[in-house]
């Protein structure tokens, strides 16, 4: 590490650390010079990047001093740690939330980190010694790693912290969430409601949150609607790697069926699957995915699916921030869950537009 890297670093962190408290005097750059055995310019420049960053301003004739810098950034920034980049959702969110700070005079800054409770402590640690206004956090939902997530984020304690897409238990505080039930919900309702009762769900996943979350939709919504038990298929996720676990109880329904895939990747394997049982789509088998994302449309029968609400996730995150920036600390710490809606989407996969080619559909993507 360079010299007045050394400096700036240790500086900073000392300033952050709460060892130099705001309106302190920070060392005399003689002092400076005497403590790292370093010349006057490596001195001034490390000092330079502390004054540009926000830290520090630097008085003629009395010396340098700490800022607060909630209060000296002209510009609050704001940053959210997705799990994601590449789906559909992440990438809506992403832009509107990006988008409705960049008009309100603020700055987004995103950072993937997925589900690596490590990687989202280090970059965590990252992000507040570099200094932002608020921020977004992520989890997967699985129960070993929900209580290590929580100490994680309770470390934050300056700035406001939202949880997004699953709802964190105990959590005080904003949370801005999608409801994973009524995906399965809506998907299950939607067969139903076009005339089919015998629904088959391909790709079950108990130990995996959002699938579980999912899947009690659809048994909801078959519940509310009379769907008797035998006409009910359940499909493990293994199950559609195997055409012959699956080909008898398939060949078993008399009559046209409804399929309901808890995702995108998922619903290419069952099509797949179904195809080379020699089903028709969707004159033998109407197909809807949940979560869909960027391929629905692009497949040989572009799916029905399920979406998740990315745009409406992303502003109403930047929103969030921008009013909890200037609120009370009383008022940042409030409990507040926010619910989201997915919402359906009709393609051929259903039978709607069986004329309308996938590459029309493409074309309208683009």
């Amino acid at each position: 590490m360079s010299k007045f890297k050394k400096i700036f670093n240790d500086l900073r962190n000392s300033i952050i650390d709460g060892n130099f408290k705001v309106g302190d005097k920070l060392p005399t750059g003689d002092e400076l010079c005497a403590q790292y055995s370093v010349s006057r310019i490596t001195v001034v420049r490390a000092m330079n990047d502390l004054e540009l960053m926000g830290f520090v301003k630097k008085t003629p004739g009395k010396g340098t001093y700490v800022l607060d810098r909630t209060r000296s950034s002209k510009s609050p920034v704001f940053h959210l740690l997705s799990s994601g980049l590449s789906d559909l959702f992440y990438r809506q969110m992403i832009i509107s939330f990006t988008k409705k700070l960049r008009a309100s005079s603020a700055l987004g800054a995103v950072m993937a980190v997925g589900y690596e409770l490590d990687y989202l402590k280090e970059a965590l640690d990252y992000v507040l010694r570099s200094g932002t206004n608020g921020l977004v956090v992520m989890h997967s939902g699985s129960p070993d790693s929900l209580d290590e997530f929580s100490r994680i984020v309770e470390r934050v304690k300056d700035v406001p912290v939202l949880i997004a897409q699953r709802k964190l238990e105990g959590f005080k505080g904003t949370q801005v969430i999608v409801d994973e039930i009524k995906g399965g919900y809506l998907a299950a309702k939607h067969l139903i409601s076009i005339g089919y009762d015998k629904l088959v769900y391909m790709g079950l996943d108990t130990h995996f949150f959002s699938g579980s979350q999912r899947f009690q939709g659809f048994l909801q919504a078959c519940d509310e609607n009379e769907v008797p038990e035998r006409n009910r298929i359940i499909f493990d996720k293994s199950d559609l790697y195997s055409i012959s676990d699956i080909k008898c109880e398939l060949e078993a329904l008399s009559g046209p069926f409804g399929v309901v895939v808890p995702s995108e990747s998922q619903a290419f394997l069952a099509y797949e699957l179904l195809v080379n049982l020699g089903l028709r789509i969707p004159e033998d088998a109407a197909l809807v995915a949940i979560y869909g994302s960027n391929h629905s449309t692009s497949a040989a029968v572009p799916f029905t699916t399920v979406d998740w609400p990315g745009e409406k996730m992303g502003t109403t995150l930047a929103e969030k921030l921008l009013r909890l920036h200037t609120a009370p600390k009383s008022v940042t710490s409030k409990e507040s869950v926010i619910t989201l809606d997915p919402h359906l989407v009709v393609r051929v996969s259903c039978g709607s537009n069986k004329n309308y080619s996938r590459h029309a559909l493409l074309k309208n993507d683009f």
